[in-house]
């Protein structure tokens, strides 16, 4: 392996590590909050050291969410409005539920029933509130996945960005493509 150092820039840092652009920008432009310096910069282009971001996201440990013990004792199998779903999860607008299905398909859950309107049951909510990380530690949607590609090809084949990306274990074609363009793959042409 190379020494040269790894950088990310924001993209790379949202899609690794599952956080948002505004975040990365708040925690960089906040001394108090342990996020690494900027190592680089390319005009308006920042760039971090990939193991320093790596280390402040390993000590941010997930939070597991937790709901009052009478919503867990309520009847599991009611059924809830938007409005009712919304404000079980502590929501101050439906809009947020509305935002999760519109801008992140498969984030949400689906509805289990529409009458007059999408309706969950208790039990649905409750599962998704419990199971998804705490704030600040959310998944990205998922990128595509990369595809299997066997160690033992053709050597001659030509394979493109996210085949290469899946043969050398990378987490996406997006990371593979970030640590090429800064020169950390010198045995690779361009």
């Amino acid at each position: 392996m190379s020494s040269v150092e790894r950088l990310v820039d924001t993209a790379q840092i949202v899609a690794d590590f599952g956080t948002s652009k505004p975040r990365i920008s708040a925690w960089s432009n906040d001394p108090s909050s342990g996020f690494p310096a900027v190592a680089h910069t390319e005009g308006r282009k920042r760039f971090w050291r990939h193991n320093e971001v790596a280390a402040f996201f390993a000590q941010r440990a997930p939070k597991k969410r937790t709901l009052p013990a009478a919503v867990l004792e309520a009847d599991q199998d009611e059924l809830l409005t938007k409005r009712e779903a919304a404000r079980l999860l502590g929501y101050a607008r439906m809009s947020t539920i509305d935002a999760y299905i519109r801008d992140r398909p498969g984030y949400f859950p689906e509805p289990d029933e529409d009458v007059e309107g999408p309706m969950w049951r208790r039990a649905t909510i409750v599962e998704w509130a419990t199971s998804r990380p705490g704030k600040g530690r959310r998944r990205s949607a998922p990128g595509a996945a990369l595809p299997e590609v066997p160690i033992e090809g053709d050597p001659d084949e030509l394979l493109g960005t996210t085949q290469v990306a899946a043969l050398l274990g990378y987490s996406s074609a997006a990371s593979f493509s970030s640590v090429l363009y800064q020169g950390g793959i010198p045995e690779l042409p361009e």
